[in-house]
Formats: structure tokens, sequence, C-alpha cells
């Protein structure tokens, strides 16, 4: 699925096609992990990628792969969802709304009826206008042992 806006376009990748386009993708991806406790690295994302547990999803504006997102199909018991597990780039105010408009279709193809994501603190006010409201908090301590 491709869709453009002001000339920027997002792009599913397949499976298959995971190895050639991971080059594009892996800084975008290590960018987002970055604020994470280390759960994952982007060789985890990749392989999950080329094993269709994951989808990768890339933004190009011209010739130029700007920024990449990776999702993840769950079905809880009475529901199915769209999770987005990584979201980074750069001009992201010029391909959120891009962004946002092919995921839910995509989703709404694959028979979801919601979309969520875990995103840092940041990311709420920039979520909210797409619609997405908060609805939890996760807090991480660190144990030494």
């Amino acid at each position: 699925m491709t869709e453009e806006t002001k000339n920027y376009t997002m792009q599913g990748i397949p499976a298959p096609y995971i190895e050639q386009f991971w080059g594009f993708a892996e800084p975008y991806v290590k960018r987002a992990l970055d604020h994470a406790s280390g759960e994952f690295t982007p060789s985890d994302f990749k392989r999950s990628c080329q094993e269709r547990k994951l989808q990768l999803w890339l933004i190009s504006h011209e010739q130029r792969v700007v920024g990449a997102v990776t999702t993840e199909l769950i079905i809880y018991p009475h529901r199915k969802h769209c999770r987005i597990i990584t979201l980074a780039g750069a001009e992201f105010a010029n391909w959120i709304d891009l962004c946002n408009r092919t995921l839910d279709a995509w989703a709404t193809e694959q028979g979801c009826q919601g979309m969520e994501a875990y995103v840092r603190k940041g990311f709420v006010p920039k979520l909210a206008t797409l619609g997405y409201k908060h609805k939890h908090s996760v807090v991480v301590k660190e144990l030494i042992s």
C-alpha cells in the first residue's frame, strides 16, 4: 500500500524485501529504541519483520527515506489492534497525517478495531490531534542484581 502527500510516500515493506531495505530503516528503529530500556536491538526488529511478526513501513520524500515505523498485529480475546512499536524520522510534521491515514486504512483491512502505541510522554500531545487518547502510563524501574 502506498499513499502520497506533498511528495511524501509511505510504503509497507514485504518480508522478502526486509534485507534489501533494512539499511534505510535501521537508523530510525535505533533512534526509537534509544528511548527504550534495552529490551530489543534493531536486529531483533529486523528478524521479526523477516518472520512476519512485525511489519516495516518506510516514509520517503522524493528519493530520500525520512522515517520508519514498525507495527505489530495484536489479537486480544475480544478485539484486534494494530500496535505501533517504533516510529521515528525527520520532517515528522510533514508526514504524520499520511502515516496515520495509511496505518488506519491498513489496520482496518487487517480486521483491526483499534490502534495503539507505547510512546514517550512528548508524543502524547502530537498524537492527540490524530484521535489518540492517553489511556495508560507505563513506568519502568531498573533492578540491579
